[in-house]
């Protein structure tokens, strides 16, 4: 993995990423939930860009650790799927006053997975699969849920990955995919190509 050639600076968060020429075209709220769905606490995420590797990776912090999860543009389309059908279910749950657990359908996700353990040490494991479900605390509260399995470290068995479950309610699902929409994570990488390339005179 390349070092940096200089930080970029993410907008939800002060750690500096361990990837070159990367920056976030995409930001959102979620929750993640603690003592078993009793209360919640604030989580960011991102949808960042590695300009030099052509990627997108899912920032957050899995269990207070930064990490990226790498994802494709079918990926992306993936989640917009899933985000548009959890929209349509909690219609259908708000009309007929039911809930739901359910997968929602061809939205799984299986990469790769980059995380911090200790100052400034990256690991990575493939075989990381992401779970989109629909979701109801009850008749009024209906979540989207994105959780995962645990990954090791190929490095050592002692070292390893799983997501805390990000929950999205109504407003941040909307405010999420209305910021994923693909006009806009354009605009975003074209703002920044400007930019930068502003920036390449100076040498």
């Amino acid at each position: 993995m390349k070092k940096l050639s200089f930080l970029i600076t993410v907008l939800l968060f002060s750690a500096a990423s361990a990837f070159a020429d990367v920056y976030t075209v995409c930001s959102g709220k979620a929750q993640v939930a603690r003592d078993s769905g009793k209360y919640f606490l604030n989580a960011d995420i991102a949808i960042q860009y590695d300009d030099l590797e052509k990627n997108y990776y899912l920032y957050t912090k899995a269990n207070m650790t930064n990490t990226k999860i790498l994802l494709s543009e079918n990926d992306l389309e993936k989640i917009r799927y899933a985000l548009t059908k959890y929209k349509e279910w909690v219609k259908i749950a708000k009309e007929h006053n039911v809930e739901m657990d359910k997968e929602i359908p061809d939205s799984s996700i299986e990469t790769k997975v980059f995380w911090e353990h200790g100052k400034d040490q990256w690991h990575t494991a493939s075989g990381f699969k992401l779970t989109l479900k629909a979701v109801s605390q009850n008749l009024q509260q209906h979540y989207l849920v994105i959780s995962s399995n645990k990954v090791i470290s190929p490095q050592s068995e002692y070292i390893n990955i799983k997501l805390d479950p990000l929950y999205f309610n109504e407003v941040n699902a909307e405010a999420l995919l209305a910021a994923l929409q693909k006009e806009k994570i354009e605009s975003v990488k074209e703002e920044y190509n400007k930019k930068k390339a502003a920036q390449d005179l100076f040498q």
